[in-house]
């Protein structure tokens, strides 16, 4: 017997299943890391986004109150110029103020208020009066100057837009007293009690401060402020070359313009950025942080290394413990398919060592089981074959010469028909009809009519062998023919009853021939009065029945008996029932099986 061992088991990556069993364990291990960490990344990125995105909002929205402050401040100089006395009557009587002493020294009064305005207002550069009747200018930082000199001259010229009393202004022009470029952001405004529409007060921003303090802002390392007019024109800026220049250089101008305030990431000098904006109220200004995502992000891409390498290490984990667990797992199975693979061959002794304790131990005992139970299985058909050819041996041996046999029997026929011997022509002809049933080729189960058949013939040879000394009875439920049967189970048992039953019967001899069925068995019975069996003989039937003995004078009942058992299982088979000197009764039980 041929015993396999684990050891003997080739369970390498070359077989699908194993491959498909590892491939299953690291997606169910890895995956649902991966999946995990991504998504926790992308929650921590988009959560530490929207935070900076309304932080930088709130800065933002603080700095815009102080630039409405400044704002606010130039715009209350503005109008505090516009209704001062001094102001409007120089506006109004430019002569007596510049062609006289006293006109001069008052007209200086005006300039010591500019001064005075400018220096306790950091913001606040400088003051233009404009004077259109006699080309003068009074300014905070200069006196009193020629139009001529007057460094941003060219606005004198742009009407104010759209009947506005104010606007706001700027411009990049050349600084004629310090022979510099210079920014002017200015408020210019038309006097409020006058009517001449080109005499105006100029009121500038010191952009320089105004842009440091913007620049002081601290957003991360590198973050900026940029401030935009309502044009999109950047006024404020930490580059100054930027300055005055339009933001779609830097920026996407349409989404921040689309919006009073919002946040979005965008790629700027290759670089993600992340973009916070909100609107200056009173001047529809724009005040725009630019955040690069790498000083956002940096504890975030910490996440993202420590969640990438925890991951690879996990997925290097859940390769091993597949390859670990599925080998454990396919290497059991892999010894029962080599078994298997080796029963199919038809090696029925291979046996698998069973002496595992889990469910794979379990498969294995069944397998060996499954092998003892396919052993005894084909024996048991071995066996029956051989039954069959034993009852068969009789018509077997009949079957030497069948035409020499027919012809015989049908020149004994005709010679006793001729002869008008009608008992023994009778006899003859149902002798060979006898015959002409056994002969004939059929499978192990036949229709029991024909089996009916047979005993009715025998029976009849039987009738005019021994005339008037036996009577028989034969009932067969005609439902019965619907089904077959064994051939030679019932035959045999009425030949038996004849030759054990009529010796020394003094009495008449009766045979009786039963054949009911229900809804799931078929039983035949028969009885005689004969002799009987005796008690000790009896048992010895029995045990030739129960132990399969080879005895010779019990072979037809042993031979029957074995065939039921062996075809339709050991429920079925023969019941005998025997007394001396009363007769004999013998049961056979077989299943209902359609034809």
């Amino acid at each position: 017997m041929l015993f396999f061992k684990q050891k003997d088991a080739d369970y390498g990556f070359k077989n699908g299943y194993l491959r498909r069993l590892i491939i299953s364990y690291v997606f169910l291990i890895f995956l649902p890391v991966f999946f995990v960490g991504n998504m926790l990344f992308n929650y921590f990125s988009s959560t530490i986004d929207e935070e900076v995105g309304k932080s930088v909002n709130e800065l933002l929205e603080q700095t815009s109150e102080i630039i409405d402050g400044i704002i606010s401040d130039t715009r209350d100089i503005y109008f505090q110029m516009s209704l001062n006395q001094i102001a409007t009557e120089l506006v109004q009587k430019p002569a007596e103020y510049f062609n006289t002493y006293d006109g001069i020294q008052r007209s200086r009064d005006i300039i010591d208020v500019f001064n005075n305005l400018t220096e306790t207002n950091k913001y606040i550069d400088s003051l233009y009066i404009y004077i259109d009747n006699s080309r003068k200018v009074i300014t905070s930082s200069n006196g009193i100057i020629d139009y001529e000199q007057m460094p941003f001259r060219d606005w004198i010229d742009v009407p104010i837009g759209n009947g506005k009393q104010v606007e706001w202004i700027a411009v990049k022009s050349k600084d004629i007293f310090q022979n510099t470029v210079k920014y002017y952001y200015s408020f210019r405004g038309q006097f409020l009690r006058i009517s001449i529409p080109r005499d105006m007060i100029l009121v500038n921003l010191n952009v320089d401060a105004v842009n440091a303090r913007i620049s002081r802002l601290k957003i991360r390392e590198t973050g900026y402020v940029v401030v935009t007019d309502e044009n999109g024109r950047m006024l404020f800026h930490k580059d100054k070359k930027y300055i005055l220049g339009d933001l779609e250089s830097i920026c996407d101008k349409k989404e921040i313009f689309s919006r009073k305030k919002g946040y979005y990431i965008d790629k700027i000098d290759n670089r993600e950025t992340m973009v916070v904006y909100t609107t200056i109220e009173q001047l529809g200004w724009k005040e725009i942080a630019l955040i690069p995502m790498s000083e956002i992000t940096g504890k975030i891409d910490v996440i993202k290394r420590i969640t990438f390498n925890v991951t690879f290490f996990v997925g290097i984990i859940a390769i091993l413990l597949s390859i670990f667990i599925s080998g454990r797992i396919y290497k059991p199975l892999r010894v029962l398919v080599k078994g298997m693979k080796k029963a199919e061959t038809g090696d029925l002794t291979v046996r698998i060592n069973d002496r595992r304790k889990d469910e794979f131990g379990y498969l294995y005992r069944i397998f060996n089981n499954m092998l003892v139970k396919i052993n005894e299985l084909v024996f048991d058909v071995y066996k029956l074959k051989l039954l069959n050819k034993d009852a068969e041996l009789k018509a077997l041996q009949a079957q030497i010469n069948p035409h020499f046999q027919y012809n015989t029997l049908n020149s004994m026929y005709c010679m006793a028909k001729n002869k008008g011997l009608n008992q023994l022509s009778s006899m003859i002809y149902k002798l060979s009809e006898y015959f002409r049933i056994s002969f004939k080729p059929q499978s192990e189960e036949i229709e029991i009519r024909e089996e009916i058949n047979q005993i009715r013939l025998y029976i009849d040879i039987m009738t005019i062998r021994y005339v008037d000394k036996f009577e028989t009875d034969i009932f067969i439920d005609e439902k019965l023919y619907e089904y077959k049967t064994i051939k030679y189970i019932i035959q045999p048992l009425v030949e038996n009853a004849f030759h054990h039953g009529m010796k020394k019967r003094k009495e008449k001899f009766k045979l009786t021939v039963h054949g009911v069925c229900n809804e799931e068995r078929v039983r035949f019975e028969v009885s005689d009065n004969g002799i009987g069996i005796t008690a000790e003989k009896m048992q010895s039937v029995k045990r030739s029945l129960d132990t399969q003995s080879p005895e010779i004078e019990n072979f037809a009942l042993r031979n029957i008996s074995s065939r039921i058992k062996l075809l339709y299982g050991e429920e079925f088979g023969l019941q005998i029932e025997s007394q001396q000197d009363k007769g004999t009764r013998v049961t056979v039980t077989i299943p209902l099986r359609k034809i």
